[in-house]
């Protein structure tokens, strides 16, 4: 019974993996094919963004108490995110010269 979950989830992960690298794929090609000299950017809101947008619409409407400071909070996420993995880098390279 394990042995068949385990299988099905696998099988779950090996097509998750082919779409997404089949998307990659894809958008590569796009890429190559349009004729915009300019930067790529993205486009649309992230998750920290949708975060804050769901967070101030909570506020707004009195379902949460919290101060404005922790409902604006994840506008610092990406920030937050680097500092960590540059924190971790610097604690990684420091416990390597030893």
């Amino acid at each position: 019974m394990i042995v068949g979950r385990v299988c099905g989830a696998v099988a779950q992960i090996r097509l998750l993996y082919f779409v997404c690298v089949r998307i990659r794929t894809i958008n590569k090609k796009e890429a190559q094919m349009s004729d915009k000299s300019s930067s790529s950017s993205s486009s649309g809101i992230g998750f920290f963004g949708l975060l804050t947008i769901v967070f101030i619409v909570l506020k707004l409407t009195k379902v949460i108490a919290w101060s404005w400071w922790l409902v604006l909070l994840p506008l610092y996420g990406g920030i937050g995110i680097i500092v960590l993995i540059l924190l971790a880098l610097l604690i990684f390279a420091i416990i390597a010269s030893k």
